[in-house]
């Protein structure tokens, strides 16, 4: 698969982040379920027609992250095809 031209961002609702010690709930009718260290970024700020030089200000935090992608999500369906 060739590299996007531009970068693919995801955005995780609060009620999706649980800490290191957390379980993982798996849903119901999940037939394949991964995981993938993606990194996070974090705005701390709000950011409109931000120049590239000036991005960097906004983010409040850089960090590794795990998701928990499963094989029947919608984006897996239309990457599939």
């Amino acid at each position: 698969m060739p590299l996007p031209a531009q970068p693919i961002l995801f955005m995780k609702a609060t009620t999706a982040i649980c800490g290191p010690d957390d379980d993982v709930i798996i849903p119901k009718g999940s037939f394949k379920t991964d995981w993938e260290v993606e990194l996070g970024v974090v705005i701390g700020a709000v950011a409109r027609h931000v120049t590239v030089d000036a991005a960097l200000d906004h983010v409040a935090v850089i960090s590794p992250s795990t998701t928990f992608p499963s094989e029947n999500s919608s984006l897996n369906k239309v990457a599939s095809g």
